[in-house]
């Protein structure tokens, strides 16, 4: 990045607008910006830093108070930055938060913080104007953040040796934040927890292993022990079974062929049980079978009666068809007697009706006469009706008229009122509207500052969680550094026995040997002969077999130490991490531990102010947005009220001439109408009395004719329906007399005495199918019982019956026996299902084991040496930094080395007793006129700022060379170079002037005198009562 043009408005010392043309040093590479303290030096790189992140270069500066207090009141504060990066062109433009001055009304508002970033080279592209947007776009294209743009590109006044003198974990915090190397640490986390999920794991697969082993079914007493042991050999467990369950199928298979033998035996027991049962049943059969034959004979006379009842039935119902024509035929003939005796009674009545109605025609007569005349009457009067019609109507319409034409008249009074009335209160809620002006500006601002403060109070949050935390997780170092230290002690402890036990062991051996030394003979270890002093038979000694077992408890107890100190190691990195957090939260916003409680409950308050205060606002917008409803609907309905007014005289003209007309019409009618009928209700109820006369007449006419026709039209037709009946009569008895004859002879030819007889035969002819029925059964079940007797007399054997006792109790005998083998059979075979089935689950959770036992081994390594458990006793992250660090180093060395005449090299101390508790990157000097290393802080100012400014560039070398894409094409320094004598001062330039050559941009801020001698290009800021300006040289 190359800042090419920069303009402030209302910025820090600046009153006004101020721009500085960067291309102009392009040429030489390096400028100087100089002045007097406080002239407002390093607000010019405060400006460039804000521009491109939004925060200032220096930690001691706030970007919440960069408004300059010079500035006018309507002078608008903001920077704005045209800057290239790899070959394009970006402009940047930024408005920091600020009170300003209110455009309507007196008072201040609040500025929100707003940035805008263009893109020079794509003219179609839109540009970015979200804050967070902006500072997500820069932090892509320049690959960096702010913290490490401070460290590489903009070294702060007061900030230049931070790097230099911190202590070790200060400067790992630094280089962490720089090279963004927290992900090793999460790496780590994410190795333990796969190493303690996969011990987990494991002891989950040894846990299913045992419970499917204790489900196993064995009757191997030595099995059962190995099944239940502490320590087992799962293999040889699984062999041991295999083998049983092999031994207990063949068990079975043998079992299995004597219950077959025992099966066959009891069918065959089965079927001479059953043949005893035949026999006893067919015995039993040809018994009941006498017996039936000796019941059916007993009925042979009565079956013999009931066959002669069917034969004299069935002649019965070959009579019955001549019966039933004869007394047909006889019940027509009474019927036609009967309805000749009705016909000729009905036309008796007609006769004598006929003659009375002569009368009741002259009556109809007169009545004819009578509507004659009231029809007449009835043509007079009509015309008059439609008169009184047409005075009605015409009363109602001027009623109407005159209604209408009194209304309009109070309308167009009431419409001047109203367009009065509507006017005053137009002006009135034109008045109320005036008081409402800036009501969405309002609402905007206190939204933002709301949304703000909403944010700040979920960071507080965030830290009061934080500092509950802390105390929690402080606790659990503690308890567990505790649990450590008694663990160690104990390993200790355990370490000095075994050392002790071996001693011991050891000259109990050699006791052994003294005693079967002889004098005289040779040492079988030293060959003396003599042996002035031989070694004593010691006491309680421990054997070696017991020494290893407090080995391997030492090792097991060991490991638990080896935990203990990796979660102890965890928790206080961890602890150290929340505390860091916390001090960049209260740092960040300013305050102290002691003030966080006030300061939230401050924030709250403030919170809760602001969302009153915004449904204030939204209650005035509200008001507001409801009175211009108002005012634009009281325009429009006076605009309308007055277009109707102009309409509704012309219509009240119109209605007093049609009320005049009305009047005309009505009086020349009232002149024509009759005397006798002054009203319409008089002629009215005239006529309706005449229609209804006349209508009464004509009914009464036409029934007395109607009846008098119907009258004579019966008598005619009953006539002739007496002639057709009297014909049918005579034909009936001639039929009758045939058909007599004809059922007489049927009865005499199938013997029937007379037709009483015939009716008794008729009358049982329903019963006929039960009579039948009864006899066939009888017939049918006679032949099947002497059939199914000869059957059974042929099948029954001659021989003495079997005894069925004796057969049952044998097959009692074998069923028991059968019983207990099938038990056995299937339990044996379930033991059997069941061990198969255990056996592969437990094959398959061995496999499954195995495979887990590989890979924690493998994590558990990786876990070891990522918590420092390695040679170098450092942690992944730590190894990491120190390799950055020594690159940072050697780059540095070869400025360094320059500078100083080749005395100083920067060196990275080795000798860290464990980097797992402490730093691994403590800086030390060589100072090779001495040969000795020293610590940095020695440094005198001078030689400290040599050593800060190296360290600075090999630092932003490393940076952009292990992070593809940054390109730092420019580098601001404030300050540091007072220090210097001449010749250093010299080094320094000659130093920078290499970096510059190589196409950078270097910015210094000094007010040293021999500077400004040596750099051509210059900015010079001068101070004055009204702000201060500035000069490009």
């Amino acid at each position: 990045m190359k800042p090419m043009q920069l303009s402030l408005s209302a910025w820090g010392s600046y009153p006004g607008e101020v721009h500085v043309d960067f291309t102009t040093f392009e040429e030489q590479g390096i400028f100087l910006i100089t002045g007097p303290t406080g002239a407002g030096k390093t607000t010019i790189f405060d400006a460039i830093s804000f521009a491109l992140y939004g925060n200032v270069s220096g930690s001691v500066r706030e970007k919440t108070s960069l408004r300059s207090d010079f500035a006018k009141p309507e002078a608008a504060t903001y920077v704005e930055l045209t800057f290239k990066h790899k070959g394009r062109h970006y402009k940047i433009r930024r408005i920091p938060k600020y009170e300003r001055q209110k455009k309507r009304q007196s008072g201040t508002t609040t500025q929100s913080e707003t940035a805008e970033l263009y893109f020079l080279d794509e003219e179609d592209r839109q540009p970015i104007t979200k804050v967070s947007d902006v500072n997500e776009a820069i932090y892509e294209l320049m690959g960096i953040d702010y913290n490490q743009f401070k460290q590489i590109a903009m070294i702060a006044q007061g900030e230049f040796q931070k790097l230099l003198i911190a202590d070790s974990e200060e400067r790992v915090k630094i280089l962490r934040k720089l090279f963004r190397t927290d992900h090793f640490e999460r790496i780590g986390k994410l190795l333990t927890e796969q190493a303690l999920s996969l011990g987990k794991a494991r002891a989950t697969e040894k846990t299913k292993i045992d419970s499917n082993l204790l489900n196993l079914r064995v009757h191997s007493e030595e099995l059962q022990e190995k099944i239940v042991a502490e320590d087992k050999d799962y293999e040889a467990i699984l062999v041991s079974v295999k083998l049983e369950v092999k031994e207990e199928e063949k068990e079975v298979r043998e079992k299995s062929k004597i219950r077959k033998q025992a099966e066959t035996e009891k069918e065959k027991l089965n079927a001479t049980i059953q043949e005893a049962k035949d026999q006893l049943e067919k015995r039993k059969q040809l018994q009941q079978c006498q017996v039936k034959l000796d019941q059916l004979s007993m009925r042979k006379a009565e079956i013999e009666e009931k066959e002669h009842k069917i034969e004299r039935i069935r002649e019965a119902k070959e009579v019955m068809p001549y019966y039933s024509r004869f007394h047909t035929m006889k019940e027509e003939e009474d019927k036609a007697k009967n309805r000749l005796e009705f016909t000729i009674e009905q036309l008796k009545k007609v006769e004598v009706e006929l003659k009375a109605g002569e009368e009741n025609v002259k009556q109809a007569e007169i009545l004819q006469e009578q509507n004659e005349k009231l029809n007449s009457e009835k043509a007079y009067l009509e015309p008059f009706s439609e008169m009184f019609e047409k005075q009605t109507k015409l009363k109602k319409e001027l009623a109407q008229a005159d209604t209408a034409y009194q209304r309009a008249g109070s309308m167009n009074e009431q419409m001047k009122d109203y367009l009065k009335e509507s006017k005053e209160k137009e002006e009135g809620i034109t008045k109320q509207l005036e008081r409402y002006e800036g009501a969405e500006q309002s609402l905007a601002e206190k939204t933002v500052e709301l949304e703000k403060k909403k944010q700040q109070i979920k960071l507080y949050e965030e830290e009061k969680e934080r500092q509950n935390r802390i105390g929690t997780e402080k606790d659990k170092y503690i308890n567990w550094s505790g649990q450590r230290d008694v663990q160690k002690e104990k390993c200790t402890m355990m370490k000095d026995r075994i050392n002790e036990e071996t001693i011991k062991l050891t000259r109990a051996q050699a006791g052994i040997l003294a005693s079967k030394l002889e004098e005289g003979k040779p040492c079988p270890v030293c060959g003396s002969k003599e042996h002035p002093a031989p070694e004593k038979l010691q006491g309680d000694v421990l054997s070696e077999e017991q020494i290893k077992g407090l080995e391997e408890e030492y090792t097991k107890e060991f490991d638990k130490l080896a935990n203990m100190e990796s979660y102890v190691v965890r928790q206080k990195t961890l602890v150290e991490t929340l505390d860091t957090q916390s001090d960049e939260f209260l740092k960040q916003f300013g305050i102290q531990k002691n003030e966080f409680t006030d300061a939230y409950v401050a924030c709250s308050k403030d919170v809760v102010s602001l969302e009153q205060s915004l449904k204030d606002e939204n209650a005035k917008l509200r008001q507001k947005k409801l009175l211009e409803e108002q005012a634009k609907a009281l325009k429009e309905q006076i605009a309308k009220c007055e277009s109707d007014k102009i309409e509704k005289d012309q219509q009240l003209e119109l209605l007093r001439t049609s009320v005049d007309g009305l009047k005309g019409k009505l009086g020349a009618i009232e002149e024509t109408l009759p005397k006798e009928f002054a009203t319409e209700e008089l002629l009215v109820r005239r006529l309706q009395e005449i229609v209804a006369t006349i209508a009464q007449n004509s009914l009464k006419a036409n029934e007395l004719k109607q009846k008098q026709e119907m009258l004579a039209k019966q008598k005619q037709e009953m006539e002739g329906s007496q002639k057709e009946i009297q014909v049918t009569i005579q034909n009936l008895a001639n039929q009758l007399q045939f058909l007599k004859q004809e059922f007489e002879q049927a009865l005499l030819s199938h013997k029937f005495e007379n037709e009483t007889v015939f009716q008794e035969m008729i009358n049982q002819a329903s019963d006929l199918p039960l009579i039948e029925q009864d006899v066939s059964m009888y017939k049918d079940e006679t032949i099947r019982v002497h059939q199914l007797k000869e059957g059974l007399e042929k099948e029954i054997k001659e021989d003495e019956p079997i005894s069925l006792e004796e057969l049952e109790n044998k097959k009692v005998e074998l069923l028991e026996v059968l019983t207990e083998m099938e038990q056995w059979i299937q339990e044996r075979a379930t033991n059997i299902d069941i061990n198969k089935d255990i056996i592969a689950k437990v094959e398959k959770n061995l496999s499954q084991l195995g495979s887990v036992n590989e890979k924690y081994r493998i994590y558990t390594d990786l876990d070891n040496a990522a918590k420092g458990f390695n040679s170098d006793r450092m942690k992944l992250e730590q190894f990491v930094l120190s390799v950055y660090f020594k690159e940072i180093l050697k780059a540095a060395n070869a400025r360094l080395s320059t500078m100083t005449g080749g005395r100083y090299e920067l060196l990275k101390a080795d000798k860290v007793e464990d980097a797992r508790k402490r730093g691994s990157l403590e800086l030390e000097v060589m100072d090779y006129y001495t040969g000795k290393r020293r610590s940095v802080k020695t440094l005198s100012g001078g030689e400290s700022f040599k050593a800060a400014i190296c360290l600075a560039l090999g630092l932003s070398d490393i940076v952009q060379n292990n992070a593809g894409g940054i390109e730092i094409e420019t580098l601001f320094i404030d300050e540091g170079f007072g220090a210097l004598d001449s010749e250093s001062l010299e080094q320094a330039l000659e130093t920078l002037g290499s970096l510059s050559a190589n196409n950078r941009l270097i910015g210094i801020i000094s007010h040293v005198s021999e500077l400004k001698e040596r750099i051509d290009h210059q900015i010079i800021v001068s101070r004055t009562q009204q702000g201060s300006r500035v000069e490009i040289q």
